[in-house]
């Protein structure tokens, strides 16, 4: 789903960003950009198909978990990084932010139903 490509393309930039030390400035630069826009620009995209995956008589439940877990991770996030920083660097950390949403949406995230006809 849209979803899952969206955190997989997050994670490879982030991941593009831990390699700072042995990529050039600009590149890094273009890739804050490019993944700043990739982890904010789903939001729309991403609650349609939230609720569109959990059909009209869920959406609202659904549409409301949601919201909760995004701002959970949104609340977490910044009382983590320290710690992990404290224990590893910078290039660890990006590396986390990214690959964090892609594999726990990877894990949680309800694969393609195909419809089968007898």
């Amino acid at each position: 789903t849209i979803v899952r490509i969206y955190s997989w393309l997050i994670a490879a930039g982030f991941a593009g960003v831990a390699l700072h030390h042995v990529l050039p400035a600009w590149t890094i630069a273009i890739l804050f950009v490019v993944t700043g826009f990739l982890a904010c620009g789903w939001h729309g995209v991403h609650y349609a198909e939230i609720a569109s995956m959990a059909g009209a008589e869920r959406s609202g439940t659904a549409l409301g978990l949601e919201n909760t877990m995004v701002f959970g991770g949104a609340f977490l996030t910044p009382l983590i990084i320290p710690l992990v920083l404290s224990l590893s660097s910078w290039p660890i950390v990006m590396l986390l932010i990214g690959a964090a949403p892609a594999v726990i949406s990877a894990l949680l995230m309800p694969g393609e139903h195909t419809a089968t006809y007898a």
